[in-house]
């Protein structure tokens, strides 16, 4: 197999059997002599999330840049965010209560 370079973008999605996972077991059947070059916008939502990315991709190195990094900076732009919170209403707030008791309850019959 002449597979030297695997690239992967949206890495973040290779959790559980993701189609990224799977090609990357296939790969090491054949051969370890390959590199994966993982980019993602977005590495996950917590440190558990991130770490099952790390390891189903065999990352041994990261690099990580943000908006404030020196590299970025020429090519980012002031921007003004603005944060709206809007209430839910009656009947949003009644659907949220049910799906949270719910929620509990499931929980507690899991136990």
């Amino acid at each position: 197999m002449d597979i030297k370079c695997l690239v992967i973008d949206e890495a973040h999605r290779a959790l559980g059997n993701h189609a990224y996972c799977q090609v990357v077991t296939e790969l090491c059947k054949y051969t370890r002599q390959f590199r994966i070059l993982a980019l993602s916008a977005t590495p996950g939502s917590d440190k558990q999330a991130v770490q099952q990315v790390i390891s189903n991709l065999l990352i041994s190195h990261i690099e990580h840049w943000s908006e404030d990094s020196p590299e970025i900076q020429p090519y980012s732009h002031q921007r003004l965010v603005e944060k709206c919170v809007v209430p839910l209403g009656e009947e949003l707030s009644e659907m949220r209560a049910a799906y949270l008791r719910n929620l509990c309850l499931a929980r507690v019959t899991d136990v």
